[in-house]
């Protein structure tokens, strides 16, 4: 598991913009691709649903995280106990 999704996963929590994998497939067919306007795109044609977590705010606290993060204070730094429960499930444990 990632250290920078862990991390992700505190910091857009604590923002309350955080998506689990359900919520990311509403919002692009409700507010991309079914939203009643011109789909927005990238510069390379893609529709893109990472914008929150691509945030200058986010990245920001996401980065001072990492910066600090350890093996003994990476419970309380990141959401990794979290993101492994949402792994297992996506798997089916």
């Amino acid at each position: 598991m990632s250290v920078y999704v862990c991390a992700m996963y505190k910091v857009m929590k604590a923002k309350g913009i955080h998506e689990g994998c359900l919520e990311q497939m509403v919002r692009f067919f409700r507010d991309r691709l079914y939203a009643g306007g011109p789909v927005p795109v990238d510069e390379k044609g893609r529709i893109r649903v990472d914008d929150w977590e691509l945030r200058p705010d986010v990245q920001a606290e996401v980065a001072g995280i990492l910066s600090r993060v350890t093996q003994e204070n990476l419970a309380e730094l990141t959401d990794a106990e979290a993101c492994s429960r949402e792994l297992m499930a996506l798997y089916g444990f």
